[in-house]
């Protein structure tokens, strides 16, 4: 059996939301399926009501199953903290009640765990593999005590899945199994594209301003006005207010850019397909950006987006990179002219995610069997 650890949730859940997350991880579930294999999703989401939630079975499709943990109504922090050691409690006795030792543990990495599944691995001998996507700190000094102490976590399991090449070669430094997976490998449906009077560009993901949205906005002053430059995303109040106000700074300068809020699920698929060119532009200074691969491009490419992204090294590093149309920098009159560069065809991706997707399921093979 396939364990799977995450804090996942459900669309309609009312359970905290891993929106960075969650897409990936089903992707996996299904790539796992497909080589023979049943899941088991086990989530410590907490509720995001003011009651208490019990814990719940759901079956997400033939071969995979969610199980949640109960959660305390979130009322106050110290309600607060007693959920979190509750479901600590409650990861254990599961572990310690349906775990055995031929068993495989697909972890994805949090530092909500901290060095939990080291722990129970030494216990219960099963088979510790660990998901890292980012870094959440890159080994340098932090403010949190438990971040500073987040590289010891990376000693515990037999095999890794790393989002990129440069996690590996941080991590993995005693060369055990590893497999790398940058994003998901699956082709959706894309409708029949109509031709519209303008040409719609879209930044989808995380609205905090490390993640290079605020470029994008800037390098709509510099695009022709047969485009139009639209905002899809989460972040705090804090960030789509300062969205919002960058946005509003560009009215009336080159092309038009709104933000149209959040989607999930076929909603964002049937939005993304809507749209004719996907941006990927990030912080080239950010040290967490150096560690974490942008894998929105596969959220692009697999719905027939053309895609610009800035020089990253960790897409010089992977097999996409010459299918991407390069900005020189992440300055906004560079942007924009990589947007440009871009055709008006509907890119044809489908051998290469293909290709990519065989791949990855013969590689998660070599580290969830024993």
């Amino acid at each position: 059996m396939i364990y799977y650890a995450a804090y996942y949730s459900t669309k309609n859940s009312k359970r905290v939301k891993n929106y960075a997350g969650e897409d990936k991880i089903d992707y996996i579930c299904e790539a796992i399926n497909n080589i023979g294999e049943d899941v088991i999703l086990i989530s410590n989401a907490k509720t995001t009501q003011r009651k208490f939630a019990r814990s719940e079975s759901i079956q997400l499709s033939e071969h995979t199953r969610l199980f949640y943990f109960s959660s305390l109504p979130r009322i106050n922090m110290l309600i607060h903290v007693l959920d979190v050691l509750w479901g600590y409690m409650q990861l254990c006795i599961y572990v310690f009640l349906h775990v055995k030792k031929n068993d495989t543990v697909l972890v994805y990495h949090s530092l909500g765990y901290r060095g939990l599944w080291g722990f129970l691995r030494r216990i219960k001998k099963f088979n510790y593999v660990l998901e890292v996507e980012e870094l959440f700190q890159a080994f340098q000094a932090s403010t949190s005590s438990y971040k500073k102490k987040e590289r010891r976590v990376f000693k515990y399991p037999d095999a890794y899945l790393f989002s990129n090449s440069l996690l590996a070669e941080e991590i993995n430094i005693l060369n055990k199994p590893s497999v790398i997976i940058n994003g998901i490998y699956r082709k959706n449906v894309v409708e029949n594209k109509t031709k519209g009077e303008k040409i719609k560009v879209v930044y989808a993901g995380s609205l905090e301003k490390q993640k290079g949205v605020d470029y994008v906005i800037a390098s709509a002053r510099y695009l022709h006005e047969k485009y139009e430059v639209h905002i899809i995303g989460f972040g705090t109040d804090k960030d789509i207010d300062r969205v919002n106000t960058l946005i509003e700074e560009t009215k009336g300068i080159g092309s038009q850019v709104t933000y149209d809020g959040i989607y999930k699920g076929k909603e964002y698929l049937r939005y993304l397909q809507s749209c004719d060119i996907g941006i990927c532009i990030q912080d080239e200074s950010d040290e967490f950006n150096k560690y974490e691969y942008p894998s929105k491009i596969f959220s692009y490419l697999s719905n027939g987006l053309q895609v610009v992204a800035n020089d990253l090294i960790q897409l010089r590093k992977s097999d996409i990179f010459p299918y991407l149309h390069i900005a020189s920098s992440q300055k906004p009159k560079e942007v924009a002219l990589a947007v440009e560069s871009c055709s008006d065809s509907i890119l044809d991706s489908y051998e290469i995610l293909k290709i990519l997707d065989e791949k990855f399921k013969e590689q998660i093979k070599s580290i969830i069997r024993r």
